[in-house]
Order: structure tokens, then sequence, then C-alpha cells
């Protein structure tokens, strides 16, 4: 078998990433070789890119956690499905029987169509909305897969919601045999509240107890973090179970 050898990269190789930029100085020539010294070359960009921060902090109350969910969280608007009302005066169902989606070409794809009834038929997921420990409602997507044991808690990425998920939420009970259990985040898709990570910490703790609530021990659950999922993900592995 052939062996493969690599070697610590040299400063000759990788240069100085703190060297000033720009043309030679006239005395390059007299200097011995190698990385040049640090030379503070002062920087107005460093000023503006601090100003331009600090406006934005102080646009949003100096609340940095406003100004990282705003950095941070990038929902599709409009969201790509919703959730009918209930009828006027009709206090809300947890159960969700369809859901409707907001892109003309979403509803004339098959592979999102079927999707549209949420009443947990094979290959369709049952659709349920949960509350918060943060007052938010967000809608959660189960798919039984029969004989399975193993249950996938699946967070999702960002600048997605579950409406885009479905096919892929469907194709892994199917290929991996397993049940697949998904959650919104808030602010995301047809969920209430704000993106933020204490709400999007609350969401994924509301997810790994529904799932539970079905009937699933902690033994036969699969934190799956996508992206940005795979935060909450870490952070509900950390707390439960």
């Amino acid at each position: 078998m052939e062996r493969v050898t690599t070697s610590e990269p040299t400063p000759e190789r990788l240069g100085n990433a703190h060297a000033p930029v720009g043309p030679p100085a006239e005395d390059d020539d007299e200097r011995p070789p190698g990385p040049r010294p640090y030379e503070d070359q002062g920087c107005p960009t460093n000023c503006v890119i601090s100003t331009a921060l600090a406006a934005i902090l102080c646009r949003k109350g100096c609340d940095v956690g406003r100004v990282v969910s705003e950095f941070a969280f990038f929902p599709p608007d409009p969201p790509t499905y919703a959730v009918p009302e209930p009828p006027k005066g009709a206090p809300p169902e947890p159960d969700v029987p369809r859901i409707d989606f907001n892109y003309r070409e979403l509803d004339l794809d098959p592979a999102y169509a079927r999707f549209r009834r949420t009443d947990g038929a094979p290959g369709r997921a049952f659709c349920r909305m949960l509350t918060t420990s943060r007052g938010d409602a967000i809608p959660s997507f189960y798919f039984q897969r029969p004989g399975a044991s193993v249950c996938v808690v699946y967070l999702h990425a960002n600048a997605t919601d579950c409406g885009a998920m479905l096919p892929t939420y469907a194709a892994f009970a199917r290929r991996l045999n397993v049940h697949v259990l998904a959650g919104e985040y808030s602010g995301y898709g047809a969920a209430t509240g704000a993106p933020t990570p204490r709400n999007i910490e609350a969401d994924a703790l509301a997810l790994y107890d529904e799932a539970l609530r079905r009937g699933h021990e902690p033994s036969q659950l699969v934190l799956y973090g996508q992206s940005v999922g795979s935060a909450p993900a870490c952070y509900v592995a950390a707390r439960r179970e």
C-alpha cells in the first residue's frame, strides 16, 4: 500500500496574514527571506464596520439577541405553506387535516401536491400544532413508518421551512425505514412568533416532547440537525435524556 505523507505548512507557504497588503517596499530586496513583520497600517474600514454595527444595535433597542437573529435566520418570505384558519368563533384544533401551499409551482408539482392532506395516510404526514414554553404555536409533521422502531427528530436548515421539506421527510422515512418527526421554527412557515435563539431552543424542546407523547422512548430517538438545525439539536441533547 502506498503511504501518503504530509508536511506541516511553513510560513513561506502560507504567508503572513498580518503582513501589509500592497506593492513591495523599496527595501524588500534587503530583507531576509520569510514573512514580513507586522506593520500597523491603520484601517478606516474597521471604523466604518464598527459604526455600522453600532447603528444596527441601536436600531434594535440595544438587544444583541435581535441583532444575532437578523444575521442568523432567513425564513422564506412568503412561507411555502399555510395552515387554514379555524372557523370564526371556533377554538383552534391541535390536529391540522390539511395545509395550503403559497406557491403555484408547489401546488402543481405532484411531488408536493400529495402532501396537502395531512391525515397520516401511508406516505403522508400527520400535522399537529404544538405550543412551546415561550407561547409560540409551531406545526409539527409526523411521518409514521409501519414496523419502524427508530424516530428521527428532524430540525431543518435555514432559508427553508417544513412545507418545502415534506418530500425530503417522506424520503427519509421510506429509505431509512424510520419514523420522522419534523417541526417548524418560530417565525418560519406557519409558526407564530419570531426566530430568535431562545425561541428556536424552545421549539426544539417542544418537538422532542412531542416525540415522547407519540410513544417513543428516548433510546429510540435520533436528533438530526441540518445546518442551522444542528444548534437546537445539540441544545436538546444536552438537556434531555
